[in-house]
């Protein structure tokens, strides 16, 4: 039984990894295929675990959008396919980044804190990050949305209302309406 149980860790982590590295390659080769083509405004967000938009076929789903002659356009890739690029009617990802670019370049998400100052936390939870990529940086936020619960169980999380108010959590919420709606 030990072994089986073992066997079936192996498998899984090695699924997960190699998932996620295969992923990592192809959103990188879409990105240096978008910057040789002189697109110098590009973002990724990635979802790992489970979401109402993450498919069956794999743990993590990657969103890849970019400005390309006024018009933004955005591509779903996971371990199953690649999506042909779709059109957003309007620009207001990229211009909700830059009209609070030094916010969110500044804000940091708070953990899992309870009243009585003890840190919650959970193995089963989605992680997003979002990478911006333009012409004089590189940006990369990490955002764990157990820190956007406002309680688990019996414990409250104090950090909860500082969390949501932030920019960068609502320039997350503003990605994944449009992606909801894009790609439903």
């Amino acid at each position: 039984m030990k072994l089986y149980i073992l066997i079936s860790f192996i498998f899984f982590y090695n699924f997960t990894f190699c998932q996620t590295e295969k992923l990592d390659k192809i959103i990188h080769k879409r990105i240096e295929r978008l910057q040789n083509k002189n697109i110098d405004t590009i973002g990724a967000y990635k979802i790992h675990g489970e979401h109402l938009i993450t498919p069956k076929c794999g743990a993590t789903t990657a969103y890849i959008f970019w400005i390309e002659q006024t018009v933004i356009k955005i591509i779903k890739v996971n371990g199953c396919k690649i999506s042909r690029s779709k059109k957003l009617l309007d620009k207001d990802i990229f211009e909700f980044y830059y009209s609070n670019q030094n916010s969110i370049d500044k804000e940091t998400l708070d953990n899992f804190i309870t009243e009585d100052g003890g840190f919650v936390s959970t193995s089963h939870h989605i992680k997003n990050s979002i990478t911006i990529y333009d012409t004089n940086k590189t940006k990369t936020w990490e955002i764990n949305n157990f820190y956007l619960i406002k309680n688990s169980g019996d414990y409250i999380n104090i950090n909860y209302d500082k969390n949501i108010d932030l920019k960068l959590i609502q320039w997350k919420n503003l990605i994944d309406k449009k992606i909801i709606n894009l790609f439903k």
